[in-house]
């Protein structure tokens, strides 16, 4: 209720008005652990008095204060419809404006697994909706999740059937790092060629002359720097090797291979500086 009604109607504003406590029940004991001494309207002394009315078992207060409180409620309810009203105004114009964009962009994410970066993007994206308002520049929001929709458009046009079966791999290594399993840790990489992407773990012949080439070229010492750390050279470069490899099963594009042999790859280029 946002309208101010008079708690004590027909009272003069200098009568004071007592009520009985409502942690205590008016006894004044409150059943806590405590360390200070009240002396209580009931027993006296105890350590066990009621910290609401410090022992008095009641409350009291001025007629003109309960007053007050009330018209300051009827206000705070008031300011609070009255944001209420404003958040709903605003999200019905949004809907009316970019309703159609939201959904297509709920829809794309809908049918993203976690780990695609596009989840990612779609989802900090309709996340800034629910935001500051005074802060949320709807022109600024717009061309950026257009943006994203048109690159995600972009890949899934350029996306092909995964190969299958065993057969010579050529690509580019995305990503590379070490997966824990029960058997230990295995390097596994992410190799992207035109139109698809495959994983699995990488040649041990590969695995093995890289981190040798990438300690003995910087002269760093692997127990320093942690596992793992030396697989970022791979990044970026090309790949050539024989392996089976899988479709995956929610994603044509997509497959895992095994039993990589016979490898080759690229030349690490060196960053100019």
């Amino acid at each position: 209720m946002s309208e101010y009604v008079d708690p004590y109607p027909g009272r003069k504003g200098k009568e004071r008005i007592s009520e009985t406590c409502g942690k205590c029940h008016g006894t004044g004991v409150y059943d806590a652990s405590s360390n200070a001494s009240f002396h209580t309207k009931t027993v006296g002394f105890v350590t066990t008095g009621c910290f609401d009315c410090m022992g008095t078992g009641e409350h009291s207060f001025l007629v003109s204060s309960a007053r007050a409180k009330a018209r300051r409620h009827a206000r705070e309810a008031l300011e609070r419809q009255t944001r209420i009203e404003a958040a709903r105004e605003r999200e019905e114009q949004f809907r009316a404006k970019y309703g159609e964009l939201v959904d297509r962009a709920k829809a794309v994410l809908d049918g993203l697994s976690d780990g695609d970066p596009f989840h990612r993007k779609l989802s900090w994206n309709l996340d800034a909706i629910g935001g500051d308002p005074v802060e949320f520049d709807a022109a600024a929001w717009e061309t950026e999740l257009r943006e994203i929709l048109v690159a995600f458009d972009e890949r899934e046009a350029a996306k092909r059937p995964a190969p299958s079966g065993r057969l010579e791999i050529v690509g580019t290594i995305r990503s590379a790092k070490y997966v824990d399993s029960d058997f230990g840790s295995t390097l596994k990489m992410l190799v992207e060629g035109e139109g698809w992407k495959v994983w699995g773990s990488v040649p041990k012949s590969i695995a093995d002359s890289e981190y040798y080439a990438f300690y003995s070229a910087d002269g760093n010492d692997p127990a320093d720097d942690g596992i793992g750390v030396w697989t970022g050279a791979l990044i970026g470069r090309e790949i050539k090797f024989t392996a089976t490899v899988k479709p995956s099963d929610t994603d044509t594009s997509f497959g895992f291979f095994t039993r990589p042999t016979k490898a080759e790859i690229s030349e690490k280029v060196e960053e100019s500086r």
